[in-house]
């Protein structure tokens, strides 16, 4: 019962004194990259309903639709590959993201899905 206690405390006690309020909104749209050194950069254009990703080391253009959570986390589903690979992904799968820090341009995002137990931590840095 105790530790029940503490940790109810820690949650709604605690955790808001050392939570930040992000300024996710300048994610919403735009232009962004992600730099990978195992598989090169990728290029976002986002639009209020969409993203398009494009990878020309992998030789790959896929788009998504985009629906906004909250201010700092989104959905990306119903994977379209535009060229490049056949898509191997499951129809209904989907791409969960939470902002998790925000520095200057760019931001730190934390990406899971419901096809893998899998969580990627990256820095989008937007460009435009």
């Amino acid at each position: 019962m105790k530790s029940i206690s503490i940790l109810i405390f820690s949650i709604f006690i605690i955790n808001p004194l050392f939570s930040k309020n992000l300024d996710c909104t300048r994610f919403h749209t735009g232009v962004f990259k992600i730099s990978s050194s195992d598989f090169g950069d990728f290029y976002i254009v986002r639009s209020k309903r969409h993203q398009t990703e494009e990878n020309k080391t992998m030789k790959i253009k896929t788009r998504y639709d985009i629906t906004w959570n909250s201010d700092c986390s989104y959905t990306l589903s119903h994977r379209k590959v535009i060229s490049g690979s056949k898509d191997l992904t499951k129809k209904d799968a989907e791409l969960y993201v939470t902002i998790t820090s925000v520095d200057g341009n760019s931001c730190t995002v934390v990406a899971t899905s419901n096809f893998s137990d899998a969580s990627m931590t990256m820095t989008l840095e937007k460009i435009k």
